[in-house]
């Protein structure tokens, strides 16, 4: 099952309500707060710092994918891409 949300605030509203998911996907550009805000936030919550996040961006900057992979995203993935790609890395991350 996947739940989405246009911007991060109401995913963590959802998420304050005691829904954990397995997994977040996120972008890096998205209104209200950034993704790496997001990430950062997530990451510093005992609640949900160890819910997995993958990160999309259509950046393709080595600087910026190697800063949020130290950051705690266990993904970075560039856009556009491959639909069938993402599934395997989200099987991956969850197995």
């Amino acid at each position: 099952d996947c739940t989405w949300f246009d911007n991060p605030l109401k995913g963590l509203d959802w998420m304050r309500q005691g829904n954990i998911p397995d997994l977040i996907i996120s972008d890096i550009r998205m209104p209200e707060m950034r993704g790496d805000e997001f990430l950062a936030y997530l990451k510093l919550n005992e609640l949900f710092k160890q819910i997995p996040v993958v990160m999309l961006s259509s950046e393709d900057s080595t600087s910026e994918r190697i800063r949020l992979l130290e950051e705690g995203a266990e993904d970075y993935i560039v856009k556009p891409f491959n639909p069938q790609e993402l599934k395997i890395r989200i099987k991956k991350i969850l197995d």
